[in-house]
């Protein structure tokens, strides 16, 4: 008697196993589905307008903490953005010393780690359908004592450096 309760029990398992399995495979095909140019073609899109209002006194700290750094040869083009530095000063309560020493460990960190001298991608699996890039990477199966037995912690977090 047990032994036919034990595979009626697993004919049941089989078959909700396979129903799931049905479930999902046709949930995958429409979600290709939506995805195509046909689907995309047909959607609105709708479009949202934000105005960048800037504080007259923040914009006076940015300009104060953008001549300091001009002075000290610290001004980076490549980083001139009025939300960057007013991140900095913010955190830095405004004091524009502050900042600009945070500023400078900043820079000092991106050369150490070669953070600007990234000239390509590697390791990116496509792009989604607005054209960013898709980056996948399964950290909980590395096996971190073979890992750090052929390169060094070091080399570990500047390899992460350079990809994120």
């Amino acid at each position: 008697m047990e032994k036919l309760d034990l595979e009626n029990h697993d004919d049941e398992k089989k078959s909700k196993h396979n129903s799931f399995k049905k479930k999902a495979i046709n949930a995958s095909k429409r979600f290709k589905t939506s995805l195509t140019k046909k689907g995309r073609r047909n959607s609105i899109v709708m479009s949202v307008v934000v105005e960048d209002i800037h504080d007259a006194e923040e914009l006076k700290a940015d300009e104060a903490l953008s001549q300091a750094l001009m002075l000290e040869d610290l001004f980076s083009p490549k980083h001139d953005d009025y939300h960057t530095m007013l991140r900095f000063l913010k955190v830095r309560k405004f004091d524009t010393e502050k900042a600009k020493q945070m500023w400078a460990g900043m820079l000092q960190w991106r050369k150490e780690f070669g953070a600007d001298t990234i000239m390509e991608l590697h390791g990116h699996h496509g792009v989604d359908k607005d054209g960013r890039p898709v980056y996948i990477e399964r950290l909980g199966q590395v096996d971190a004592t073979k890992l750090l037995q052929a390169t060094t912690l070091d080399r570990y977090v500047k390899y992460h450096v350079m990809e994120f």
